[in-house]
C-alpha cells in the first residue's frame, strides 16, 4: 500500500464523508469498504469523495487523524502538573479507558486486527494516531512529574506504559474479543484508582 496524502477536514462536506466512511470502514472492513457505499452515506457523488480522498488509504488515514484529534482532547488536558499526582492520573485513566472502552474504539480496533495482516501499513496508522499518542502524553507528565520531583522515574516512557496496561487489563482484551459486555462507568474507576495506586506505590519519591 503507497504512502498517500492526507489533509484534515477542511469543509462540513469533507467531515461527513469522514463519518461516512467510519460507519462504511466499521460495517464492512476496510478491504470490503466500497467507496460507493461512502459516497451514498455521505449525500455525495464518488468524485467528490475522491475530490477529498484521493485512495480508500487515505481516507482511512483521515479517519485516524480526526480520531487522534479526539484523543488528544480526551487525554492532554488532564495530564496537568498543577494538579495533585493521583488526581491527574485518575482524570487521564479514566478519559483514556472511556475512550478506548467505547463501542466505536473497540469496533475500528476489531476492523485494524483483521487487515493489518496484509496492510500491516493500516496497522501502524493505527498504533501512530491512538495508543502512540496517549502514550506520549503520559510519557511527557511522567517526565515533568519526576523533574518535579513528585515522582521517582526513572524511565518515563515505561511508566506509562505500565499505566496503560494496568488501566485496560484482560477487560479490554476480553471485550475486543467479544467475551464480555462493556465496561460500566463503576468498573472503569475501580480499574482506573487501582492503577494510580499502582503506579504511585512504585514511583513514589
Amino acid at each position: 500500500m503507497a504512502e498517500e496524502r492526507t489533509a484534515p477536514p477542511r469543509n462540513p462536506k469533507a467531515e461527513r464523508i469522514i463519518r461516512a466512511a467510519l460507519r462504511v470502514f466499521l460495517e464492512q472492513g476496510f478491504e470490503g469498504a466500497s467507496m460507493d457505499r461512502v459516497a451514498g452515506l455521505a449525500g455525495v457523488s464518488k468524485a467528490t469523495v475522491y475530490a477529498h480522498f484521493d485512495s480508500k488509504e487515505s481516507l482511512f488515514a483521515a479517519i485516524m487523524e480526526r480520531e487522534t484529534r479526539r484523543r488528544a482532547q480526551a487525554i492532554v488536558p488532564p495530564m496537568s502538573i498543577d494538579l495533585p499526582i493521583r488526581e491527574a492520573l485518575k482524570r487521564a485513566g479514566e478519559s483514556f479507558l472511556r475512550f478506548v472502552a467505547c463501542e466505536e474504539s473497540v469496533r475500528t480496533l476489531r476492523v485494524v486486527a483483521a487487515e493489518s495482516a496484509r496492510f500491516p501499513e493500516l496497522g501502524q496508522l493505527f498504533f501512530d494516531s491512538g495508543p502512540a499518542v496517549t502514550w506520549r502524553a503520559l510519557t511527557e507528565f511522567f517526565e515533568r512529574a519526576a523533574d518535579a520531583g513528585q515522582l521517582d522515574v526513572p524511565d518515563p516512557g515505561l511508566a506509562a506504559e505500565q499505566f496503560m496496561a494496568a488501566a485496560t487489563g484482560q477487560s479490554h482484551l476480553r471485550r475486543v474479543l467479544g467475551l464480555r459486555p462493556a465496561m460500566t462507568e463503576g468498573e472503569i474507576r475501580k480499574r482506573v484508582d487501582q492503577a494510580v495506586d499502582l503506579i504511585c506505590r512504585a514511583y513514589q519519591p
